[in-house]
């Protein structure tokens, strides 16, 4: 008799933790790959933080517009030097998105820093035949898309080649090879811009 009353307990006990198991708590909403490489086009195209764009040297503290409305602080330093045939742009900046609404890939995304990204991208000009890109963006940002919102962490470095020996006719290798969200991404880039 005390045999059935301990499995009979036995088994209460693992109806009421399996019970328990039905009602966990939400998880957070997460991106599929797919999503997470349009954020981050979204983020590179809608913000500005890409190899293409125009660099002022010095110090850097402003408020940018954002592609769809909100906007991103930006704050940090550009530099121009340099040495030889090779002229070096670098810059190192935070940009802190807030209510920022960007599209990519059809899909857009309002964005803010958790609490930012951190963007270094150093441009090598050397000889006016080759360009040497390298950096690349690191941080945590919070995104909404739709009826869902998560946090995504940005690891994304980035080195590229564009050959101008043939001006009518550059080459482009590399890119952008890190994690997004939690997915390996990968993202070349262009001159298109």
């Amino acid at each position: 008799m005390l045999a059935r009353t301990r499995l009979a307990f036995s088994g209460l006990v693992l109806t009421v933790m399996l019970a328990g198991c039905d009602d966990p708590a939400e998880p957070p909403d997460a991106l599929t790959e797919a999503e997470a490489l349009a954020l981050f086009k979204s983020l590179e195209g809608g913000i500005g933080f890409g190899p293409g764009d125009d660099v002022d040297p010095g110090p850097v503290d402003t408020k940018v517009a954002c592609a769809l409305g909100g906007e991103a602080r930006v704050v940090g330093t550009t530099r121009v030097g340099t040495a030889g045939d090779t002229a070096r742009i670098a810059a190192d900046v935070m940009v802190t998105p807030v209510g920022c609404k960007l599209s990519g890939d059809g899909l857009t995304f309002t964005v803010d820093g958790d609490p930012n990204i951190r963007i270094l991208v150093t441009t090598d000009i050397i000889g006016f035949e080759n360009m040497i890109v390298g950096g690349g963006a690191e941080g945590k940002i919070k995104w909404r898309m739709g009826d869902q919102s998560g946090d995504c962490s940005i690891h994304m470095p980035l080195e590229a080649t564009i050959d101008f020996s043939n001006p009518e006719d550059p080459k482009v290798t590399g890119g952008y090879s890190g994690r997004m969200c939690g997915h390996d991404i990968e993202l070349g880039v262009s001159l298109s811009g």
